[in-house]
């Protein structure tokens, strides 16, 4: 059998029943299916949750207030979502609606400067 690129047929004797078996296993393994992963099943609120309960309190008040919102946005959006299944659109397509309901209030510099710490 090879294993990134050598071979390890010189070590000892292989038959042809075993050379076959080799290759099926190899192409197994080219596949993925040889060593099927069991995918995680964490979403992102279990992210978030732990997050808050981890990392925040560690920040200044501030910083966690700010967050807070953050974290409150993102777990109703897409909080239900496995992380495995979470996608790049996904997470754009919730920014630019954020961004779009931001963008509409009239609201302070201060705030509009804010929210934008949110869309980051």
């Amino acid at each position: 059998m090879r294993h990134h690129g050598f071979s390890c047929s010189s070590l000892y004797t292989v038959t042809p029943e075993q050379a076959q078996e080799n290759l099926l296993i190899e192409g197994q393994m080219l596949a993925g299916k040889h060593f099927p992963a069991k995918k995680p099943t964490h979403t992102l609120l279990e992210l978030l949750e732990r997050y808050t309960q981890e990392i925040m309190p560690r920040k200044a008040p501030e910083t966690q207030r700010s967050h807070r919102a953050a974290v409150v946005f993102w777990q109703e959006r897409l909080g239900h979502k496995r992380l495995a299944d979470l996608t790049r659109t996904d997470i754009i397509t919730q920014r630019d609606t954020l961004s779009k309901r931001l963008s509409g209030n009239r609201c302070a510099p201060s705030q509009r400067d804010q929210a934008a710490s949110l869309r980051s």
